[in-house]
């Protein structure tokens, strides 16, 4: 890891957090960058295109990791800014190179973005057909119950 960096938004919104060092990226550079918030930098919108790359970007909230790819229209809320020519950066005054974090305050919740290639990751939908069917299974379970004490 290159760079670590802590900081504390003061309010809900769009924010730009410019990094205590400079870390040079290069075209074609795969890298990652990770958030780790107490609210969901998530936002889900019908009326913009999005343009992932499967694998890319991912949302991690407790033991679940998503790729945001099958959601398509789940709008990750994190961007990294670059500088097209670091030759004049000298030391780390000015510089150019920030992150732009939109950060909502939805029901207090851990997340962490992760910005991944990985492999094998369940999916959402995949997980909303299990608590669909854990769902049904329960409501079936209390219906057979209620049905087989009304009958008595």
């Amino acid at each position: 890891m290159k760079l670590t960096q802590e900081g504390l938004s003061p309010f809900a919104g769009f924010h730009t957090i410019k990094l205590n060092e400079y870390v040079p990226i290069k075209k074609g550079d795969k890298f990652n960058v990770e958030m780790t918030s107490n609210a969901m930098p998530i936002t889900f919108s019908r009326d913009y295109r999005v343009h992932y790359t499967k694998n890319l970007p991912f949302i991690t909230y407790g033991n679940f990791t998503y790729d945001l790819y099958s959601l398509m229209d789940a709008i990750a809320c994190l961007k990294v800014y670059t500088v097209a020519d670091d030759s004049r950066i000298t030391g780390n005054k000015d510089l150019s190179v920030i992150m732009a974090i939109s950060l909502s305050s939805l029901l207090g919740l851990q997340l962490k973005m992760v910005m991944l290639l990985q492999e094998h990751l369940l999916s959402l939908q995949s997980m909303e057909r299990q608590l669909m069917q854990q769902l049904t299974m329960k409501v079936l379970q209390n219906w057979k119950l209620m049905r087989f004490q009304a009958l008595m």
